[in-house]
């Protein structure tokens, strides 16, 4: 059986503690931290004791992390530049975008929201020296695309999670389409399954339960014909590959099958 505090001394021989995560008490916790600190911890003193670095280097870092793990809002862990956003701060993103005045469409859904990579040459120095950034030297950024509602427009967004601003708006060129997501992929298929004429035609290709059709979603790519056509303009495309089952448990990528 491994304790918390075995873990956590795993955890460190495997990981640079001080390279990917420097905690930081906030000020004015201590009474909340020395009430979260464990009782095997409180018998080492750590919590109270400045001299315990000196017996044992590990038993600080030990606290920090133990205290760490078990409050979160008392520790403040500055990820690697290159680290992927963390549940946070996609919330965080999500807020900033939804509450920015600069946003000229004011109802929308988000598309993506992913980290803005920092530029390679703000990175190079510290990769040629073989050491890591100092906490907050390179700022924290995401990368957003967002989707208006009705029009089917679609939007860059940059936004500094540091400053809490959004530092760009970009519209997607004529012609470009946001990436089709889950949603969008569920939605479609639902469409087609509930489409009179597919389920005519469904069961004059051999499957007249329309419940053993599958349909493969993919992103219609760039269609040439289509950008200036008034049928396809604020519309959303997706294109379906059909299959079919001959049973609940059948192999639907077996059966294949094109409707006219």
């Amino acid at each position: 059986m491994i304790n918390k505090l075995t873990f956590i001394l795993i955890l460190l021989l495997f990981t640079d503690p001080e390279a990917y995560c420097a905690p930081e008490i906030v000020p004015n916790a201590l009474p909340e931290i020395d009430n979260a600190v464990t009782p095997q911890l409180k018998d080492k003193s750590i919590a109270n004791d400045a001299q315990a670095g000196k017996n044992n280097p590990l038993e600080p870092i030990a606290f920090k992390y133990t205290v760490l793990k078990m409050s979160t809002l008392l520790i403040e862990c500055h990820p690697h530049p290159l680290d992927p956003l963390s549940a946070a701060e996609i919330t965080l993103t999500s807020r900033i975008i939804s509450k920015s005045p600069s946003l000229p469409i004011s109802s929308f859904v988000f598309n993506i929201i992913t980290l803005k990579e920092p530029k390679k040459s703000d990175l190079l120095p510290f990769f040629l020296s073989n050491s890591l950034p100092p906490p907050k030297s390179i700022p924290r950024k995401s990368f957003s695309i967002i989707v208006e509602r009705g029009s089917g427009k679609g939007f860059e967004v940059i936004t500094n999670l540091d400053t809490e601003e959004v530092e760009s708006f970009t519209p997607i060129p004529h012609g470009l389409r946001p990436p089709i997501n889950p949603e969008d992929m569920i939605y479609a298929e639902e469409v087609l399954r509930r489409d009179p004429e597919v389920q005519r035609r469904c069961a004059e290709a051999g499957y007249p339960n329309i419940s053993l059709v599958n349909a493969d979603p993919w992103s219609p790519g760039y269609i040439v014909d289509r950008l200036d056509n008034p049928a396809f303009q604020s519309k959303r495309l997706i294109q379906l590959y059909l299959y079919g089952k001959n049973h609940e448990d059948d192999n639907f990528y077996g059966n294949s099958f094109v409707i006219y």
